[in-house]
């Protein structure tokens, strides 16, 4: 997931971010492809769930819900009235740089380490 290579950012970017149709995936539609329509996003908001720690869906690290639309009712979580095409840029570079950084680290290590490792020893 390109947001969990800077989560960082992501963090000091928006106050109520959140995984789905939030402000951090509304900024990057929105530099990417221009498709956020800026008048929908308070409804979006408020129809939504802005805050989904205080959603009280989960007890002892599970998720407590089935389905998305139990905790929104359009899909939305976060508070994308945060989200500005600005916003979408700074994620879309930092995301490439570690992207990059990402790829050069592949090329240079050996072939053999990059596959499945064996991690249970056949019984003799």
């Amino acid at each position: 997931m390109w947001d969990e290579s800077i989560p960082e950012l992501v963090d000091s970017l928006f106050e109520r971010n959140g995984p789905h149709a939030g402000p951090k995936e509304t900024s990057m539609v929105w530099y990417l492809a221009d498709l956020v329509r800026a008048g929908e996003l308070e409804a979006a908001r408020d129809d939504g769930c802005p805050d989904l720690e205080a959603a009280e869906t989960e007890r002892n690290g599970a998720r407590l819900y089935y389905d998305s639309i139990e905790n929104s009712h359009n899909g939305a979580f976060g508070d994308p009235t945060d989200a500005s095409a600005a916003k979408g840029e700074e994620l879309f570079e930092a995301a490439s740089e570690q992207l990059v950084a990402l790829a050069e680290w592949l090329e240079v290590q050996p072939r053999e380490t990059l596959g499945p490792q064996a991690h249970v020893r056949e019984r003799e």
